[in-house]
């Protein structure tokens, strides 16, 4: 908390970079609760800006969209009542995604914008291309020795092929997972190399988004 007090854009690139490095099947459990380090971080994002707001006194008004996600977060609760999961269920779904939102949602009101969060997603993408390489080089998938998670291990830390060739999924668990975040990655790249003044910051932020395909 002291750090995303101190160093808000710090906490948010942790967050980012967690995401991208740190497997679901490597979280630890603390009882029925599975903490992964990403939303762990983005949660420490949200305290953060927490006690800045209160503690300078500031308002961060409400939009239709934190509307939204309020009345999303009660009618997943809806589940539990028809007893499609059990409450423990819902509340781990709720505590990962919810502090994922919390926690870039404050960043953004006060303290980030949304060139920074462009190039720190774009960033964190970067990190993961070398393990990327190396998998489907080697077919040997290093984020594998983190299975640490035996529940998640059994869904996650596993390999998939199609007509015979192993899929490359990195530190995500899914080949489709992995194309997702670097397909949202190539976005925010080339959104980057539209915004940017420079002709070279123009070409860096191209090349950067080819990295992706």
């Amino acid at each position: 908390v002291a750090l995303a007090v101190a160093r808000p854009r710090a906490m948010g690139a942790c967050a980012l970079h967690c995401i991208a490095l740190v497997p679901v099947y490597a979280a630890p459990k603390l009882a029925a609760l599975e903490l992964q380090p990403a939303v762990c971080a983005f949660w420490l994002c949200a305290l953060g800006s927490a006690v800045l707001i209160i503690g300078r006194n500031e308002r961060v008004a409400l939009g239709p969209v934190d509307i939204a996600v309020g009345l999303f977060a009660a009618a997943t609760f809806m589940s539990v009542l028809a007893g499609a999961r059990t409450p423990t269920e819902w509340v781990q779904n709720v505590f990962s995604w919810l502090g994922a939102y919390l926690g870039l949602r404050l960043l953004l009101a006060r303290s980030l914008d949304a060139r920074w969060l462009s190039r720190a997603f774009a960033l964190s993408a970067v990190t993961v291309i070398p393990f990327a390489v190396y998998e489907f080089a080697t077919g040997k998938n290093l984020f594998l020795h983190l299975a640490f998670n035996k529940v998640e291990s059994a869904v996650w830390a596993t390999t998939q092929t199609r007509l015979g060739v192993e899929r490359v999924d990195a530190s995500f668990g899914h080949a489709i997972a992995f194309g997702m975040f670097m397909a949202t990655a190539l976005l925010f790249a080339l959104t980057l190399a539209a915004s940017s003044e420079g002709r070279g910051s123009r070409l860096r932020w191209i090349g950067v988004a080819l990295l992706f395909l």
